[in-house]
């Protein structure tokens, strides 16, 4: 099983079948956190569907999209991270997360994001961007914190909650990157 170690308190690992449950509850504790922000949480009803969006995950990795890992603080799972929207012949990917609200504000999804920045350059990976809803300033400062570029907005780029919302766009290059 790949684990990726960041420090003594945060790692990564690749998502399994396993993890369905716990993800699951990940999500069922923290609807009212994540409501603003992901149009696909009321579809989120069981661990079930959680199942079906690992195996989604698991497939789209061994079709080259690149890693879809749980995050872990002090061995208790705390949220998910991935590389997605591969494109192959721009070498372009970007990296989606989400997490347990009561492990946020202790840098740990920061540690997860520059992680899965690392893994996607050495994948000969030449662009990495991160989307973020215009008003989620928490998810905003993490590329932010990382040296991205904001680039620009995608007006009424999600459908959210009966109503459109924008998306912040972050970028960083290869050679940008330290």
């Amino acid at each position: 099983m790949f684990k990726l170690i960041i420090d003594e308190h945060v790692e990564l690992r690749y998502v399994t079948l396993k993890d369905a449950l716990a993800l699951y509850r990940i999500v069922d504790e923290n609807r009212d956190y994540f409501r603003p922000w992901f149009g696909w949480l009321d579809k989120m009803t069981d661990e079930s569907i959680m199942t079906g969006f690992i195996k989604s995950a698991m497939k789209d990795y061994g079709n080259g999209q690149g890693p879809k890992v749980t995050i872990w603080y002090n061995d208790i799972m705390v949220g998910f991270i991935s590389h997605q929207n591969y494109k192959v012949f721009n070498k372009s990917i970007a990296i989606g997360y989400w997490m347990d609200e009561k492990h946020t504000g202790k840098g740990i999804m920061t540690k997860a994001c520059k992680a899965m920045i690392d893994v996607a350059f050495e994948r000969d990976i030449h662009k990495v961007e991160i989307y973020c809803a215009t008003h989620n300033t928490s998810s905003r400062k993490i590329p932010e914190r990382l040296g991205f570029t904001e680039e620009g907005t995608i007006r009424a780029a999600e459908f959210i909650n009966g109503e459109y919302v924008d998306n912040v766009v972050y970028g960083i290059l290869k050679d940008e990157w330290q």
